[in-house]
């Protein structure tokens, strides 16, 4: 009797693990998206520009409407009184003062930084590439749902802020790896 209970048991916890694994492994499969977003060809992209160029240069080319101000301009067929704002001044920047030997850092404080920069970048390198991870994802979801809907404004919305985050964290991590490889890597 006790034989056929610690082979059921066997047997059960054989089942369990399986099932286990299973669902585990099909979970974790990237599915193909139904819709496969194709960039406009160059003839469609040609052609928009073609018709910005056109509408641009038919509201150039009109006269301003009879009483109206002559300062003003055509936007999409609509006249407006005002002129374009014009950009605002563009300040001198201030001269670079010189810099003295005591404004740089001594030897021991460029050493501790360099230890500190050694000890802390590997750990930080790590956290950016789990968050460019976990963006990436965020990333692939986005565009499976983006390309389900195109004309869904939210979802163009959530991809365009996902790739935006996810650049910038590709860029942080290259540089931080850069760092690390130039500086502090074969020490």
């Amino acid at each position: 009797m006790r034989r056929k209970l610690y082979w059921g048991i066997a047997v059960l916890i054989v089942i369990l693990f399986t099932a286990g694994v299973f669902l585990l492994t099909q979970r974790n499969i990237d599915m193909e998206p139904d819709v496969v977003f194709e960039p406009p060809s160059p003839e469609v992209i040609q052609r928009i520009k073609d018709d910005l160029a056109e509408r641009h240069a038919q509201d150039a080319a009109k006269p301003p409407p009879p009483g109206a101000s002559p300062n003003g301009h055509w936007h999409d067929g609509v006249w407006h009184d005002e002129p374009h704002d014009t950009p605002a001044q563009v300040q001198r920047a201030q001269p670079v003062r010189e810099i003295s030997a005591e404004d740089m850092p001594s030897a021991s404080e460029l050493a501790a930084y360099h230890k500190y920069m050694k000890e802390m970048l590997p750990g930080r390198i790590e956290q950016v590439r789990n968050l460019r991870d976990a963006l990436q994802k965020s990333y692939d979801l986005s565009l499976r749902l983006y390309q389900r809907d195109p004309d869904n404004e939210a979802y163009r919305k959530m991809l365009l802020e996902d790739k935006e985050q996810l650049d910038s964290r590709n860029l942080e991590l290259s540089s931080l790896t850069k760092l690390w490889r130039e500086k502090y890597e074969n020490e």
